[in-house]
């Protein structure tokens, strides 16, 4: 085992798993942060699932991303890459999957989760007890806190050049007609699982009072949403601007144009944070507790029904009455007090 005198000075690089969605990938970026501060002259290595990779093309704290793609192909390579060039491997996700590549790296340090009912655990030279759920950001943290490092900052960040933001700005800008000197707010209405995607009627009706009371309002979704999208602009009595699918860069780059998020619990979400933008977060399934780990009302807002049968693990669900408990009005009178404070701090 390296000696903690020495730890922070090690000539190997350092290997960070973080696969699964875009959210959980930006809620460990103060994780990214802090590994660097310590670990400033080894080589940082990102190992991502294929859609989060390009939000770290241009970020400074990390020099290698691995991109874990389907196919055997990829997979043996991924192994050849990481096999025997690492002192140290922070998994952030300990699946059977990652546990694998964290062991096969052959790293003497392994940092990784441990649940008192999982044997896998055990396989990591330092395990961090997962038993108590607590926000996510912190959650992540405990992985460097474990080898002794104080964590340098909560607040999670992508990296996004100025150039790159004011051409988005100027293109999707005049492509969809907005002012810049008129407050903008985007929706977006999608989700992936039904339990977090609050009714499209309701993002409708929320879109119509918000044009009424005079701000420009964008609704925004991936190819896989454009239904959903199609949906809440059927439901409205407006003609509705809707920002084209586009990259996740770009997309990252047209929020940090805005002033404000609508959406569901989800990467966009997080990625509104992580460029700067205040968010406002509908919560049906899951705990704003451990997924809205932000300041109230600084960086955004949220609302949640807090019915007796959640949060739950839930993607699909009969009832659906943790989101049909939030009403519209409910909504736009949290976020028109909310705007309030923005606009007169």
């Amino acid at each position: 085992m390296i000696e903690k005198k020495s730890l922070f000075t090690i000539p190997k690089g350092i290997l960070i798993i973080k696969q699964r969605g875009i959210g959980d990938v930006i809620l460990s970026t103060p994780t990214i942060r802090t590994i660097r501060k310590y670990f400033k002259y080894a080589k940082v290595s990102l190992v991502l699932d294929t859609p989060s990779t390009e939000l770290f093309t241009s970020d400074p704290d990390v020099d290698e991303i691995i991109e874990i793609r389907k196919g055997i192909w990829n997979i043996l390579d991924v192994i050849i890459r990481i096999r025997g060039k690492y002192a140290i491997v922070f998994d952030l996700i300990s699946t059977p999957f990652s546990l694998f590549l964290s062991f096969l790296s052959g790293a003497k340090v392994r940092v990784g989760w441990l649940k008192p009912e999982n044997f896998r655990g055990r396989f990591y030279t330092h395990q961090v007890d997962i038993s108590k759920s607590i926000p996510a950001i912190s959650s992540n943290l405990r992985a460097v806190r474990r080898l002794g490092m104080v964590p340098v900052t909560e607040k999670v960040m992508v990296f996004l050049s100025d150039n790159e933001k004011e051409r988005v700005k100027k293109k999707y800008f005049k492509l969809l007609g907005l002012k810049e000197e008129e407050n903008i707010i985007a929706l977006h209405p999608g989700h992936l699982f039904e339990t977090r995607r609050w009714l499209p009627e309701r993002f409708a009706q929320l879109a119509d009072l918000l044009r009424v009371s005079g701000y420009q309002v964008v609704i925004t979704g991936s190819k896989a949403e454009v239904e959903i999208v199609e949906k809440v602009k059927r439901f409205s009595r407006e003609d509705l601007t809707f920002l084209p699918p586009v990259s996740l860069r770009e997309f990252a780059c047209f929020l940090s144009s805005v002033d404000l998020l609508i959406t569901n619990d989800g990467g966009p979400l997080h990625l509104s944070q992580a460029v700067g933008t205040k968010t406002f977060a509908v919560f049906g399934s899951t705990d704003p507790y451990n997924w809205f780990p932000y300041r109230v009302p600084e960086d955004g807002d949220y609302i949640y029904s807090n019915l007796v049968c959640s949060p739950c693990a839930k993607k699909r669900c009969d009832s659906l009455e943790c989101l049909k408990r939030i009403g519209v009005d409910d909504v736009y009178m949290k976020i028109k007090g909310f705007l309030k404070k923005s606009e007169n701090p």
